[in-house]
């Protein structure tokens, strides 16, 4: 039978087998929330008619400081939880 296992966004987003074979996790690198944060991000900057923007508009929005890197965090904490969910 599958056990669901939880996922922290403060685990690594890329671990690894060390030299005996065991799963680590780094101390470097990023953690799954920074890449989900950074992914998010991507797809939102790639695509500013999603946020109902012209191009020129959203990079106005970002040199004001809209939150658009906040909404990528929400975005990827959104999906840890979703992630941790019970089905």
């Amino acid at each position: 039978m599958f056990t669901k296992k939880t996922t922290s966004g403060n685990e690594s987003a890329f671990p690894y087998l060390d030299g005996d074979g065991n799963l680590t996790m780094s101390e470097i690198g990023l953690t799954k929330r920074e890449l989900f944060a950074a992914l998010a991000l991507q797809g939102l900057l790639s695509n500013p008619f999603v946020m109902g923007r012209t191009p020129k508009e959203l990079v106005e929005s970002i040199m004001a400081g809209y939150d658009i890197p906040d909404l990528a965090v929400l975005v990827a904490d959104n999906l840890i939880e979703r992630l941790n969910e019970v089905e």
